[in-house]
C-alpha cells in the first residue's frame, strides 16, 4: 500500500504582543494575508525569547495568572468567529520557558484568515503555529429568492420606477433565475456573497409558517406543523386565546396538527407577525437570520449579588456604590435578566435590565459577520425586494469606514422633552462587524455594556439607549451615522424599516392600539408581492398600511368647549356609527355629512371597536366618565370651542382606522 504522507510541519505563523484596551476585558484582532490553519499557541514569559533564529521575538506578559480565549475564521464565510477553546484558557506557567498549548482540533481543518483574541487587560506576548491553508475557490451559494419566478417581474417593476443612475445601487442582488443582470453587470456575485446577518431578541414563542407555492419557510425549531400563509389569510383568534377543547393544544406538539395550528394562531401578536416578514426578508436577499432569547427567565426586583456583579471593576471598591436598604427600595420592582456565564454562547455578560440583553446577542453576531442589522420585536421592512447593500453603502458601513447606524428618536420623546433616551432610537440598528470594522467595533460594543456612572442606570428604562449617545457616539465621533427618524429607519412612518412604537405625538397622526393589524396587513401584503404573476404590470406595492390617506376638516374641535366633556347624550338619534382614530378625526366624520348634528366618541373603547357616533339629534347630556359628545358647530363665527373662536376651519390629517383583527373588540 501507498505510504501515507506526513502532516507538514508547523510554522510561526505570528509573535506579537497585544497591549490592553478596553476593560473588563482586552480585545485584539490578528489578520493573516492567506488562510492558515492553526494548531497551538504560545504565552511568552516576561524576557523570554523562544526563537533564537528571530532574535526581536522577547515576551513581555507579565508574571500573573490570566485567561485568554480565542475566536477565529475565514471573510466571506457565514461562521466567522468560530471559538477555537472550549473554555477559557487559565495560564498557569509564570516563568520561562513557556510551552506550546493546543487548540481545539477542528482549528487544524478550519480555514482562518481572521483571529480575535479576548483577554484579561495586561501585555500579552503570544506565538502562533500552524500550517498554511491550501486555496480554494470560493463559490457563495446563490439567494433563495432567485428561485421565485416572480421577482424577475420585480426587478423590471424597480428599474422602471427608479431613475437611470440610480438603478444599480438599488435593484436587488445580482441574477434572476439564472440569467446575468446587464443592468448590474458583475456587482450581482459580490452582492450576493455579502455576509449580512438580521437579528431579533425576544423571549416569546415564534410562528411557524410557510408561504404557499414557494420554498419560504420558517426553521423546524420554530415548531411543526408550519402555518400555510397566502395573501387571503388572516389570524383567527386574540392574541393570548384560550386553548382548544381537550387542553392539549396549548402545549407545542400535543394534541392534533390542527389543534397545534390553532394553538399557535391564538399566540399570534405584533412581534409573531414582525418575525415572519422579516424572516422571509433574509431567506429572500440571503441573509442570515437570527432570533436569540438571551433573558429567558427575568426575576422582579435587584438583588445584592445582581448589583456587584453589575458594577464597572473600578466601582466596586468605592464606598458609595455599596449595596445597602436604599438601592434595594430604589430597584425593587426592576424587571432584572440574570447574567450570563462565560461558558454560555453568548456570555459573558452581567446582571442588566432586559432592553440591555440584546448586546449579549449584537456582541456574539458581531464577531461572525461583517454586517449586522438589528431590528426591535415591532420593527418591520416595508419592501423586501429592497436590498441593504445601497443603505450600507449610504450610511458608509459597506467598508467600515462607519460602525453603526441609527436614527433620530420618533417625536413623543422630544415633544416631552424627555433627554434620557439620548439621541438615536437603538430599535433598530445597522452595524459594521469585526471583519470589516476590526476589533474597534467589540470594544465599543464592550464600552456600551459597562458604561461608568450610577450603576442603577443599568435596571431603568432607557439608559440602555442613553449610553448608546454617551458613550459610543461620544467616544467615537466619527464612527457612527445619525439619520432623520424614518428616513429610512425607524419611527412609524419608517421607509424602509418601519418601527411602531409604543408612544405617539397625537393619535390622528399614529395610534399604538392598530400595530397588530397593521402587522398583519403588512405580512399579507409580502405575500401578495412574493405571489405576483410575472406578467402583471401593476406598480409595485410597499406595505405601509398605517400612512395617511385623507384629510378631514374637524372645525369646531378645539379643547375649548369644557362644558361637554365626559359626557354621554340624552334621548339620542345615531346617524351611525364609525372607527376614528381619536376624538379630532370623529369630529371631522361628523363635520363632512351634512345631516350629523352632533358625534360622541368613546375614549376607552380600542381603537378598532365603532367608537365614533354621528348623530342627528339629541337633547341633552349627562356626566360619563371617558366619553366626549358635542354638537356640531357652525362653520363661521363664534363657536363654543377653539376652532369657532378662531372663526375658521382646523384641518387635521388622519388614517383610514383598520377591521378588528381577531373579531370584535367591544360593544357594538
Amino acid at each position: 500500500p501507498r505510504p501515507m504522507s506526513s502532516p507538514p510541519p508547523l510554522r510561526l505563523l505570528y509573535a506579537g504582543t497585544c497591549r490592553p484596551n478596553t476593560t473588563p476585558q482586552s480585545v485584539h484582532e490578528i489578520r493573516f494575508k492567506r488562510p492558515v490553519h492553526l494548531h497551538s499557541f504560545r504565552i511568552l514569559c516576561d524576557g523570554e525569547a523562544p526563537h533564537a533564529e528571530i532574535p526581536a521575538i522577547v515576551g513581555q506578559t507579565p508574571n500573573v495568572q490570566l485567561g485568554v480565549e480565542f475566536f477565529g475564521g475565514e471573510h466571506g464565510k457565514q461562521e466567522l468567529c468560530v471559538a477555537l477553546l472550549a473554555a477559557a484558557h487559565r495560564r498557569t506557567e509564570l516563568s520561562a520557558p513557556s510551552a506550546q498549548a493546543p487548540l481545539l482540533p477542528l482549528a487544524a481543518s478550519l480555514r482562518c484568515d481572521y483571529l480575535v483574541v479576548r483577554s484579561d487587560p495586561v501585555p500579552l506576548s503570544l506565538c502562533l503555529y500552524g500550517t498554511e491553508a491550501e486555496p480554494l475557490p470560493a463559490t457563495p451559494p446563490p439567494p433563495a429568492w432567485l428561485a421565485l419566478p416572480a421577482f424577475r417581474h420585480v426587478r423590471r417593476g424597480l428599474a422602471e420606477q427608479q431613475p437611470a443612475e440610480q438603478q444599480p445601487a438599488v435593484l436587488s442582488n445580482g441574477d434572476f433565475a439564472g440569467e446575468r443582470s446587464a443592468e448590474c453587470g458583475g456587482g450581482g456575485e459580490a452582492a450576493a456573497a455579502l455576509d449580512v446577518a438580521i437579528l431579533m431578541v425576544d423571549s416569546r414563542p415564534p410562528f411557524a409558517y410557510e408561504v404557499g407555492g414557494t420554498t419560504l419557510r420558517s426553521p423546524e425549531e420554530w415548531g411543526l406543523p408550519r402555518s400555510v400563509l397566502s395573501e387571503r389569510w388572516r389570524p383567527t383568534a386574540a392574541h393570548g386565546g384560550g386553548p382548544a377543547p381537550n387542553g392539549n393544544a396549548g402545549v407545542e406538539g400535543k394534541g392534533t396538527p390542527e389543534e397545534v395550528l390553532q394553538s399557535r394562531t391564538e399566540k399570534m401578536g405584533t412581534f409573531q407577525l414582525a418575525l415572519v416578514t422579516n424572516h422571509i426578508y433574509a431567506q429572500l436577499h440571503g441573509y442570515r437570520f437570527y432570533l436569540e432569547n438571551p433573558c429567558p427567565h427575568l426575576h422582579i426586583g435587584v438583588t445584592e449579588a445582581d448589583w456587584n456583579d453589575a458594577l464597572e471593576p473600578s466601582q466596586r471598591s468605592e464606598p458609595k456604590w455599596a449595596w445597602r436598604e436604599g438601592m434595594r427600595q430604589y430597584t425593587n420592582r426592576d424587571p432584572v435578566c440574570p447574567g450570563l456565564p462565560a461558558d454560555h454562547r453568548l456570555g459573558p455578560f452581567p446582571p442588566r435590565g432586559p432592553p440591555w440583553a440584546k448586546l449579549a446577542a449584537i456582541r456574539y453576531l458581531l464577531r461572525r459577520h461583517a454586517h449586522l442589522a438589528y431590528i426591535d420585536s415591532d420593527v418591520f421592512v416595508t419592501e423586501v425586494w429592497q436590498p441593504l447593500p445601497p443603505l450600507l453603502e449610504a450610511t458608509g458601513l459597506l467598508r467600515g469606514e462607519r460602525w453603526i447606524a441609527a436614527a433620530e428618536e420618533f417625536p413623543p420623546q422630544k415633544l416631552r422633552r424627555d433627554t434620557r433616551a439620548g439621541l438615536a432610537n437603538s430599535g433598530v440598528l445597522l452595524l459594521a462587524g469585526a471583519p470589516i470594522a476590526g476589533a474597534g467595533i467589540l470594544r465599543a460594543i464592550e464600552e456600551w455594556i459597562w458604561p461608568v456612572g450610577n450603576p442603577t442606570w443599568s435596571f431603568k428604562w432607557p439608559f440602555e439607549q442613553n449610553a448608546l449617545t454617551t458613550v459610543v457616539f461620544r467616544r467615537y465621533p466619527r464612527r457612527y451615522t445619525l439619520l432623520k427618524p424614518g428616513c429610512p429607519l425607524n419611527s412609524p412612518f419608517g421607509a424602509l424599516l418601519r418601527h411602531l412604537v409604543g408612544g405617539t405625538p397625537h393619535r390622528a397622526v399614529y395610534h399604538p392600539d392598530h400595530r397588530t393589524a397593521w402587522l398583519a396587513e403588512a405580512l399579507r401584503c409580502t405575500i401578495r408581492a412574493l405571489n405576483r404573476s410575472a406578467d402583471s404590470h401593476a406598480p409595485l406595492e410597499r406595505c405601509t398600511p398605517n400612512e395617511e390617506r385623507f384629510e378631514l376638516d374637524s372645525h369646531g374641535c378645539g379643547e375649548g368647549d369644557k362644558d361637554s366633556l365626559h359626557t354621554t347624550p340624552l334621548s339620542p338619534s345615531v346617524l351611525g356609527r364609525l372607527r376614528a382614530a381619536d376624538a379630532e378625526a370623529c369630529c371631522g366624520l361628523c363635520n363632512a355629512d351634512e345631516a350629523c348634528a352632533g358625534w360622541t366618541f368613546l375614549w376607552k373603547w380600542p381603537a378598532s371597536a365603532l367608537n365614533c357616533v354621528l348623530l342627528e339629534a339629541f337633547e341633552g347630556v349627562t356626566h360619563y366618565e371617558g366619553r366626549v359628545t358635542r354638537a356640531k358647530l357652525p362653520r363661521t363665527g363664534g363657536g363654543a370651542g377653539a376652532a369657532g373662536a378662531a372663526g375658521a376651519a382646523q384641518q387635521t390629517r388622519t388614517y383610514i382606522v383598520p377591521p378588528p383583527l381577531f373579531g370584535a373588540t367591544g360593544p357594538s
